[in-house]
C-alpha cells in the first residue's frame, strides 16, 4: 500500500492535485482516502473504484463522496475532454445561481447509465436526490427517474419564476434534459411541507 500525490496542470495558473492510496492499474483501480483538489477552493474527498478503462463506454465506477465543495468559478475552469481543446465546462444559468455547492453521496454504474444519490447544500438551498440517470445517444440527452427532496430551496430563482420563492417539497421525477429550456419531466407524489 502506498500513499502518492500527483499534480497535473491544465493551464499555467492552476493546479489539480490528487492525493490518496492507489491500488491496481489503469484498467482496474481503487483509490482510498482520496482528496482531489482544483481551482481556488474545490475538493472532492472519498473513495473511488474504476474498472474497464480505457474503454469509457464499458467503464464502471463506484464513487463514494464523503465530502465535496466547489463553486461556479472552479467548475467552469475545468477543461472539456480531450482537455487540450481550450474549451471549458459551461454550466446552465440556473445551475450557476447555486454559486457555492457542498455535496455528500454516491455514484455507481457506467458513465452512460448510473445511479446517483446524495445531499447538496447550495446557494439556493438544500436538495437531496436519488436518481437513475441514462444518456440516450439517439436523442443526445440525459434521461432520469427517481426522487428529489428540497428544504428551503429557492425554486423561484432556479426556474426564473420569482413568484414561486423558497419552498420545501418532495417529488418523484421521470424526465429528460438537464438544461432548463429542454427539461421535459413528469412529477408525481408532490409533498409540500411548508
Amino acid at each position: 500500500v502506498s500513499q502518492s500525490r500527483y499534480y497535473m496542470s491544465f493551464t499555467l495558473d492552476k493546479t489539480v492535485s490528487i492525493e490518496g492510496r492507489f491500488h491496481g492499474n489503469v484498467g482496474k483501480f481503487k483509490v482510498n482516502d482520496m482528496d482531489l483538489g482544483w481551482g481556488d477552493n474545490s475538493h472532492i474527498k472519498g473513495s473511488v473504484f474504476i474498472n474497464g478503462l480505457p474503454e469509457l463506454d464499458e467503464t464502471s465506477m463506484d464513487l463514494r463522496i464523503s465530502g465535496a465543495s466547489t463553486n461556479v468559478k472552479d467548475v467552469e475552469w475545468l477543461p472539456l475532454f480531450p482537455f487540450d481543446s481550450g474549451q471549458h465546462v459551461r454550466l446552465p444559468e440556473n445551475i450557476r445561481l447555486m454559486k457555492e455547492i457542498q455535496f455528500k453521496g454516491r455514484f455507481t454504474g457506467l458513465l452512460s447509465n448510473f445511479n446517483a444519490y446524495g445531499d447538496f447544500m447550495t446557494g439556493l438551498g438544500y436538495v437531496s436526490a436519488n436518481l437513475n440517470v441514462t444518456y440516450d445517444a439517439g436523442i443526445r440527452n440525459y434521461i432520469y427517474k427517481g426522487e428529489l427532496t428540497t428544504r428551503d430551496f429557492d425554486i423561484g430563482s432556479f426556474t426564473f419564476t420569482p413568484r414561486l420563492g423558497k419552498t420545501t417539497f418532495g417529488l418523484t421525477v421521470d424526465g429528460k434534459g438537464i438544461k432548463l429550456n429542454d427539461v421535459r419531466a413528469t412529477m408525481a407524489h408532490y409533498r409540500d411541507w411548508e
